[in-house]
């Protein structure tokens, strides 16, 4: 996922198809609505603002992971990776993982790497528990 891909995103409203049918097979899930209820969770999990999300950069996240959910993989430090980024890949991971899918990782490539994998690690822990 490149960084142009992310920003090329709005709003949630772009996403489409919406749905995406579960790894062991099933009736289509909807997607937004599971995503958004994970994040709503992890937001509280980690004392964040869900009005600090930035709304374009989770519509890019689902888009991809709907479309690659075997290899979904973003990168996190398009805008914030504390606010914005790292929240909106826990949801879409959680979710995803709900579906029985599993998702590889994030790509960081800009900022403090080492504070910021950290960081990452730190949250990957915390949301493990879910």
């Amino acid at each position: 996922m490149a960084h142009s891909y992310v920003t090329s995103f709005s709003s949630l409203e772009e996403v489409w198809p919406q749905t995406l049918v579960p790894c062991g097979g099933g009736g289509p899930i909807d997607f937004i609505c599971l995503v958004k209820g994970w994040l709503g969770r992890v937001c509280q999990l980690l004392g964040s603002k869900t009005s600090l999300v930035r709304e374009g950069e989770l519509a890019a996240f689902l888009s991809y992971a709907i479309a690659y959910p075997q290899n979904f993989l973003p990168v996190i430090d398009s805008y914030s990776v504390s606010c914005s980024g790292l929240l909106c890949f826990c949801a879409v991971a959680l979710a995803l993982y709900e579906l029985q899918y599993r998702p590889l990782g994030v790509r960081l490539d800009s900022g403090d790497l080492c504070r910021q994998s950290l960081e990452v690690r730190r949250v990957f822990k915390e949301c493990s528990q879910q």
